[in-house]
Order: C-alpha cells, then sequence, then structure tokens
C-alpha cells in the first residue's frame, strides 16, 4: 500500500492536482489513498473494455488525468485489465499508468 500512496504522491507534486482513474476492482485502500490524498478519482470497477471505450471518450473530450492506477490480475477476481490498450492511450493523452502487481511471476 505504501508503494500506491507514495507513486500517487510523487505523481501530484511532479505532474499536478489532476484526477486519478482506478480501473478494475481494486484492494479497497488503493481507492482510499485516491479519494482522500487527491484531487479526485474516477473509478471504472469492472476493468471492463466499455469502460476503457468510455475512458476514450472521456479523454478525446479534453478531460485530463493525472494516472491510471490498476491490479494485475485483479484481486480477489483475478481480472487482468488490457495493459496494452492502456498504454497506448497514456501514450496518447499524456497520463502515467501503475500496475499493482498481485503475485510472483511465473517462471
Amino acid at each position: 500500500m505504501s508503494s500506491i500512496f507514495n507513486s500517487h504522491q510523487a505523481l501530484l507534486m511532479a505532474r499536478g492536482q489532476l484526477k486519478s482513474i482506478c480501473f478494475g476492482f481494486p484492494y479497497i485502500d488503493t481507492l482510499k489513498v485516491l479519494e482522500k490524498w487527491g484531487p479526485g478519482v474516477l473509478f471504472y470497477g469492472h476493468g471492463s473494455s466499455e469502460d476503457l471505450d468510455d475512458l476514450e471518450q472521456r479523454l478525446e473530450l479534453g478531460e485530463r488525468y493525472l494516472a491510471l492506477f490498476t491490479e494485475f490480475p485483479g484481486n480477489p477476481l483475478l481480472k487482468s485489465p488490457d495493459l496494452e490498450r492502456i498504454q497506448n492511450l497514456a501514450s496518447k493523452y499524456d497520463f502515467a499508468v501503475v500496475v499493482d502487481d498481485q503475485g510472483p511471476l511465473l517462471s
């Protein structure tokens, strides 16, 4: 949890007071950190392709965001967000992506 809090604070200091995006069903304290210690959060609890469509539409209309926070895979449902599409949006619309990995890597 410390890594989420510190990443969020560092990004706020570096990029200014912008809302964050919480994408997918998060560990509860992740959402609380983004809500309490920042200017707000856009929450997509399902982390679906429809949620990404909605986000892309908002971005096309000019909304700006600090960062998108997500878990990979999501806990406890083990649903994985479309990281490639998220990174493409982040590159095009200039926001950071913070991925909280939820398990050891398999070799």
